[in-house]
């Protein structure tokens, strides 16, 4: 009785992961006749472009964009430049219990390298059928669509907040590895400085340099609990030259200093998470 109760709620398990069909890398440079599968797929283009025909629709895909395409849907792959050929990882998979949305879509992953990661690795499992882990696949699957949701999460954004901010906020996110000015941010967004700084105080709170030091913070934090980067490597990664000027804005925003703040095991267990765009509307009213 025990024994088959154990093997029935292996079984609800096992319906209740997702499920890999298949996984692989293509990078023969070659173009990919029209085909389909009885599962949803994955399509990462490590490097190059191409189109993929899909139905009614074509789309473009350029180096870090994922294409999600749903079961039984005929598609091909074809390079935009012959000289310069699409590499792709690919992965298909089956739904479990939680429903992941297979529906035909572009999905822009370049700020979350570990979507790449784990494809390839999945990819790897494949390859090596004598070490292949059922359950450790599925798993890793499941953590693969939890990663595609949270890298949409940023299109649906708060109606309060003006297309043109987010457009700034992704900018500084982009490159919190060095110094910023109000200049450059205002004309990557095609806005005055001015009506930058405007939209900034009145939506976060703050003006456009005040937010990226907060945002420069919390990537700090997020390095700090990583144990294999000094502190003055995370001042780099965090767009500071001067590692007295990080260690003296760091304290201001913390009360303590990058060490103390790495040994307090409390600390580490509440890294500030990385803002995203449809918080915008609620951290400008805290």
């Amino acid at each position: 009785m025990i024994q088959r109760e154990a093997e029935n709620t292996k079984a609800t398990l096992h319906e209740e992961m997702p499920c890999l069909r298949f996984a692989g890398r293509h990078t023969d440079g070659c173009n990919v006749s029209m085909h389909r599968h009885h599962c949803a797929e994955l399509i990462l283009i490590i490097s190059g472009s191409c189109h993929v025909e899909a139905g009614a629709s074509t789309f473009k895909l350029a180096e870090q964009q994922l294409l999600v395409l749903p079961p039984d849907q005929p598609h091909n792959q074809l390079n935009c430049d012959p000289s310069e050929p699409a590499e792709t990882v690919y992965v298909g998979f089956r739904n479990g219990s939680e429903p992941f949305n297979t529906a035909a879509r572009l999905v822009d992953v370049r700020r979350y390298p570990a979507v790449g990661q784990v494809m390839n690795v999945l990819a790897s499992m494949r390859q090596t059928p004598h070490t292949y882990d059922h359950a450790a696949a599925s798993n890793l699957v499941l953590a693969l669509q939890g990663m595609i949701r949270h890298a949409e999460q940023p299109v649906h954004i708060s109606y309060e907040t003006p297309p043109k901010l987010t457009q700034a906020v992704e900018y500084l996110q982009d490159h919190l590895h060095r110094p910023i000015s109000v200049p450059e941010l205002a004309h990557a967004v095609a806005l005055s400085p001015s009506h930058l700084t405007s939209l900034f105080r009145e939506h976060l709170g703050c003006p456009p340099l005040q937010f990226a030091l907060r945002m420069r913070m919390n990537l700090a934090c997020r390095h700090l609990a990583e144990p294999y980067l000094s502190v003055k490597e995370i001042a780099a990664l965090c767009g500071y030259a001067n590692l007295s000027l990080f260690l003296r804005h760091f304290k201001r925003s913390f009360g303590v200093s990058p060490g103390r703040w790495r040994a307090d095991p409390d600390r580490l267990n509440d890294v500030p998470p990385q803002l995203a765009p449809k918080r915008f509307a609620a951290a400008g009213r805290r």
